[in-house]
């Protein structure tokens, strides 16, 4: 037998996102401490690893404000139309970001962006699977 969903308390989520900004500066200093180490002088790793992790923790940012704006069980269909919104505008969000890093900051290395995206992805999903509502 199937149990129904739990209630979202929507101000523990949000402090939990607002809490994700500890990751990002987390992300920041391992990208500078890498560049030390190997080198680089120009800190190519250290901005593709901040501006990764910023594109991430941006369009989270939003997917959160937007997904959880509306709570309640008679508002079931915009909640479901809201994460469907939330989730387009993360997307949109991060093709964006991504492009204009890549476009607008050519010095930065492209596999530290990704791993800097992919850290606050894994950070933010451990995150959210430990808080229990």
């Amino acid at each position: 037998m199937t149990q129904p969903a739990k209630r979202n308390h929507q101000t523990l989520i949000y402090q939990r996102q607002k809490r994700q900004s500890y990751a990002v500066l987390g992300v920041i200093v391992i990208g500078v401490i890498t560049s030390l180490v190997m080198g680089d002088a120009q800190y190519a790793i250290a901005k593709g690893m901040a501006m990764g992790s910023i594109v991430a923790y941006i369009a989270q940012s939003a997917f959160t404000y937007i997904a959880y704006h509306t709570t309640g069980a008679r508002y079931a269909r915009q909640i479901m139309l809201n994460m469907y919104l939330g989730q387009m505008a993360k997307w949109l969000i991060t093709l964006v970001g991504l492009a204009f890093t890549f476009i607008y900051l050519p010095t930065a290395n492209v596999i530290a962006v990704i791993i800097g995206y992919l850290l606050m992805m894994i950070a933010h999903s451990v995150t959210m699977f430990f808080t229990k509502t």
